[in-house]
């Protein structure tokens, strides 16, 4: 459990600076240099032997967790701000509640009440945040980004369940080598209206771009999938709302956006109840 809550504060913290880094490279080109980065950190336990028969699939699974999501929400982080972006992905546990059931062939509606008391939280905790003249085109992106997130999430825990003693730092390396083949097909295959990169290799810039493929790219997505591994879905959908009430809470706190401080505090609340008595009813602690 606390793998996903570290990974939400960090995902949360970096909503305001992606959206800044967007004005010096593309979507594709962002997604691989935090693929190209995490590789580099994972690289050290590539050859685990947990690993070796199942790289393919771990690459696979990255191609569609980190690569396509990537490719999406790059793309939306160019067309919205910051709180929108942690508004729109609410609809994240959503797909996660029902691919999980559709792999398991249940009905979807037990988690779908979870993700809805999830979601509902965190749209009171936005209130009237969002704008009518929000841009349709960001708002698909990131839809589709939360869609191929959410499948990502569930392929992966499905693998893990399956085969319980791989080392993640491993599956991370090969997931993330997977990521880079959409990613670089989206490069070379879709016009861009600009470069690849606009860099002048300035502090802020080095700075920003190490910051967000270290960080949030390479740890959160490592200390998330590591909590997705031993978590219950229900879990999942609770947790996959966290990232968007810290995006919240730092958007006002570091970027001066608007926002209701009662709202945001009762919606945290809220989750946190949530996962308590998600926890309680799997007869785990919440640090379990």
């Amino acid at each position: 459990m606390v793998y996903l809550l570290l990974a939400a504060m960090i995902w949360g913290s970096s909503y305001g600076i992606n959206c800044h880094a967007m004005k010096f490279s593309t979507a594709p080109a962002m997604g691989l240099f935090f693929g190209i980065v995490a590789m580099a950190m994972f690289c050290p336990f590539a050859g685990h032997e947990s690993i070796r028969r199942l790289r393919l699939k771990f690459a696979a699974v990255g191609a569609v967790q980190l690569g396509l999501m990537y490719f999406f929400y790059q793309n939306a982080m160019a067309h919205l701000e910051s709180h929108q972006i942690a508004l729109f992905g609410l609809t994240t546990p959503i797909f996660v509640g029902l691919f999980s059931d559709l792999f398991e062939h249940k009905t979807p509606w037990r988690h779908l009440v979870f993700a809805s008391i999830s979601v509902g939280a965190c749209a009171f905790a936005v209130g009237g945040n969002l704008c009518c003249g929000t841009p349709l085109r960001g708002f698909m992106e990131s839809q589709i980004s939360n869609a191929f997130y959410g499948l990502g999430q569930v392929l992966f825990s499905r693998l893990k369940s399956k085969h319980g003693a791989v080392a993640d730092r491993s599956a991370l390396f090969w997931m993330n080598c997977g990521s880079l083949l959409p990613l670089a097909a989206a490069m070379l295959l879709i016009p861009a209206p600009t470069p690849p990169v606009q860099f002048s290799w300035t502090g802020e810039q080095v700075a920003t771009l190490l910051f967000l493929g270290i960080i949030p790219g390479a740890i959160g997505n490592y200390l998330w999938n590591k909590g997705v591994g031993s978590a219950s879905t229900g879990t999942l959908l609770i947790c996959n709302n966290m990232p968007a009430i810290f995006g919240l809470f730092l958007g006002r706190l570091l970027l001066g956006e608007s926002g209701s401080w009662l709202r945001q505090c009762l919606s945290l609340s809220v989750l946190l109840a949530l996962l308590l008595l998600q926890n309680r009813r799997r007869g785990k602690k919440f640090y379990a």
